[in-house]
C-alpha cells in the first residue's frame, strides 16, 4: 500500500505520485524496505554506464537511503 508520507504533499503533487504508483506498481517496493539485490543492482548501473570513471565506481547508492523507519528486506 501507499505509505502516509504521500499524504504530507500537497494536493496537486500528492494526486501526480499517485498516479505515478499506480501506473508503475513495482517500481518501488510496498513496505518501503530495499533488499540487497536491489542495492546492488543500483550501484551497477552507474558503473556499468561510465566504465572508468572514478567516480561511478565510487558511488553507492547506501550513502543516499535513510531506512531508520523502514529497515531492509533480505
Amino acid at each position: 500500500g501507499m505509505s502516509t508520507a504521500v499524504l504530507a504533499f500537497p494536493e496537486a503533487e500528492r494526486s501526480a505520485f499517485i498516479t505515478v504508483l499506480r501506473k508503475y506498481p513495482r517500481q518501488s517496493s510496498r513496505n518501503g524496505k530495499f533488499s540487497r539485490a536491489q542495492l546492488r543492482d543500483t550501484d551497477l548501473f552507474p558503473r556499468a554506464s561510465y566504465a572508468g570513471n572514478p567516480t561511478a565506481h565510487r558511488f553507492s547508492v547506501e550513502s543516499m537511503i535513510a531506512d531508520r523507519w523502514a529497515g531492509r528486506k533480505p
